[in-house]
């Protein structure tokens, strides 16, 4: 059986999304799930922070060039729990970021979400706001979209241009994620809150402090619309 693709829009910039989806994704490798990351915001290419060593091929080759292989890519983190957590990070130069931002690479996200799903039982991207080609591809393909907020005026303000965005593609957000120390707005589906102070800056912090797992385990299950048990003892 096929694994869902999830496409978690980051509606501004600093709304702290590629962060929040290792978190979430730490969560479904702790409960046994298989769990892969790609990161399609090539501006920040944040999740190549997160990678120990050269990344060599990513995310811009998967997009740009059909010869390469899902597998060229794929780098495994060790995690706590019976599951598995991959990553493929973006780390490139300009000239090869533009060929992954083409017409032509934005309708590849499809097939190569679709030999993704067959890897892993949830497909996490980490999407920057829909205005390049392979955020549409994203988000037209992925089987559902998450839009990732502050929880301010701000993070509203960029919810609904967002909203109008997908719209104008032909599809919608299914769930909207505050992130960040405030008061989520009512629209919320669910809340991370700010993680704790003494979690490691490059792995998943789901662990380091208990209630903080249980709230991202909270959030997850809210916006995957899945069920998700944390072993309180480990």
């Amino acid at each position: 059986m096929a694994g869902t693709s999830v496409g978690f829009v980051g509606t501004v910039g600093g709304a702290g999304t590629t962060q929040t989806i290792l978190e979430i994704g730490g969560v479904l490798a702790r409960t046994g799930r298989d769990v892969l990351v790609f990161d399609l915001d090539f501006a920040t290419q944040g999740l190549a922070r997160h990678v120990d060593g050269a990344i060599g091929e990513d995310t811009t080759s998967l997009l740009a060039d059909p010869a390469v292989e899902l597998e060229e890519v794929v780098r495994e983190w060790e995690i706590d729990g019976d599951g598995r957590l991959e990553v493929i990070p973006a780390r490139a130069p300009f000239a090869k970021i533009a060929e992954a931002k083409s017409e032509t690479a934005g309708a590849r996200v499809e097939e190569r979400l679709e030999a993704a799903a067959e890897r892993a039982d949830w497909v996490l991207l980490d999407v920057p706001p829909v205005v390049s080609n392979q955020a549409i591809g994203a988000v037209t393909a992925v089987d559902r979209s998450v839009a990732v907020i502050p929880p301010s005026e701000r993070g509203v303000d960029a919810l609904q241009r967002e909203r109008g965005r997908l719209a104008d593609v032909g599809t919608e957000f299914d769930a909207v994620l505050a992130v960040g120390p405030g008061t989520p707005p009512p629209d919320a589906t669910a809340h991370v809150p700010a993680r704790p102070a003494d979690a490691p800056s490059h792995r998943p912090a789901t662990g380091a402090d208990g209630s903080f797992t249980r709230e991202v385990a909270t959030a997850t299950a809210a916006v995957l619309e899945t069920a998700i048990e944390i072993d309180e003892e480990s």
